[in-house]
Parts: C-alpha cells; structure tokens; sequence
C-alpha cells in the first residue's frame, strides 16, 4: 500500500464567482401519478367536487378543487375559482391551469384560495381535472404542514 500526500502551498482559493455545485431543490413533497378515472383522489391533485359554501355548508357549487388530505370519509380540498383574486396573494395563489381537464372555464385565469381547507365527502366528488403545478404544491404542503408517503424506488438488477 502506497501513501500519496499532495502539497498545496497557500490558501485554497476558488475562482471569481463560483457558487458551487447547483443542484435542482428536491420537492418539498411530490406529487401523485395523473388522477385517471376509477382511482380515488390522492393529495396534489385536483378533482371537479360539489365544494360547500362558507357561510352555508348545506349548500355548494361545483368547482375544482385541490385534495390536500384523503381518509376513509372524503377529502380536505381547497377551493379553486375564476374570479380575480390578485388583490389578495396572502390567501390566493394564480393557479395555471393548462394540461387539465377542460371544465367550464377552460383556458380563464383561476385563483387557488390557500386557507380555510373544506371536508368533501366521497359521493361529492364528481371527476379527476389535472395536477396541482409543483411549485405551488410546495407552498400548499409547508402552508399546511402536508405530510404524503414516498414510495421506494425499486433498485434496478445488476447495479
């Protein structure tokens, strides 16, 4: 066994304006697969659900809606809506739509609404849209503190 010592005389110094190594930050939590129908809605994506009014919980309207939770009763979904919202970005978010599902209002800014999350019951909820963008589901889940299970990735054969 060989012992090799290098000798650097002075201090190490890197280059003028080199920041390291700049590596993609890992999400904080990542998304589900596409909602196909037949499959139960999983938190990040978002589904077409008769979404209860605030002030009446009885009564409701249609709309998209993000799962942030599922359990054997329903979901917890946020409310999702076309009216302008920009007024207040501490409680919504712009929400781009593109790759969805077509409803209504197809290709019409929308407004995720990032507090006040509701219960949805199962029979309430009507047809799989699309995926929540990654970016704003990482605020959405340290919003609310989203805790989803990672599923191990199987390790290839001969590696």
């Amino acid at each position: 066994m060989a012992v090799v010592a290098v000798v650097v005389e002075g201090p190490f110094r890197r280059p003028p304006g080199y920041r390291g190594i700049r590596r993609r930050p890992r999400p904080a939590c990542p998304l589900p697969s596409y909602p196909g129908p037949g499959c139960p809605p999983l938190p990040g994506q978002v589904w077409e659900v008769f979404y209860p009014f605030e002030d009446v919980p009885d009564s409701g309207k249609r709309r998209p809606a993000l799962v942030v939770a599922s359990d054997q009763h329903g979901i917890c979904a946020l409310k999702i809506t076309s009216q302008d919202k920009s007024a207040y970005p501490a409680y919504y978010a712009a929400l781009d739509t593109s790759g969805w599902q077509a409803m209504h209002t197809h290709g019409t800014a929308s407004w995720l609404q990032l507090d006040r999350p509701a219960p949805v019951p199962y029979e309430d909820i009507h047809r799989p849209l699309g995926l929540c963008p990654q970016p704003l589901w990482n605020t959405v889940v340290r919003r609310h503190g989203i805790r989803v299970q990672r599923t191990r990735r199987t390790q290839r054969r001969g590696s």
